[in-house]
């Protein structure tokens, strides 16, 4: 196997972009909290380990391309800000309503 190939399997599939370069690191509670919501959204992130690893890449386009974004891989401030509301958003939706007076 070439050594591309390798890498590029280890980092969740080829680049699909520039690396974001302006963009900080997420810390590793920040990857855990990503991978949460990825899951809690029926995405398959893996373990919640706070490593974004392929399966987490994986997610992350899946997360993209659903919302109309470009599907690269990278979780950005945006992307995670955006993450984060879509969450929000589904778990209002998901409780169910309080039982009126009756």
């Amino acid at each position: 196997e070439r050594p591309q190939g390798r890498i590029s399997r280890l980092l969740g599939g080829p680049f699909r972009g520039r690396w974001p370069v302006e963009e900080p690191a997420f810390t590793v509670a920040e990857n855990r909290e990503l991978q949460r919501l990825l899951a809690d959204l029926g995405y398959q992130a893996g373990p919640i380990d706070g490593i974004v690893g392929p399966l987490t890449r994986t997610a992350v386009r899946g997360f993209q391309r659903d919302v109309g974004r470009p599907a690269d891989g990278f979780p950005t401030q945006a992307l995670m800000d955006q993450i984060r509301r879509t969450h929000a958003v589904l778990r209002r939706q998901s409780k169910p309503a309080a039982a009126g007076p009756g």
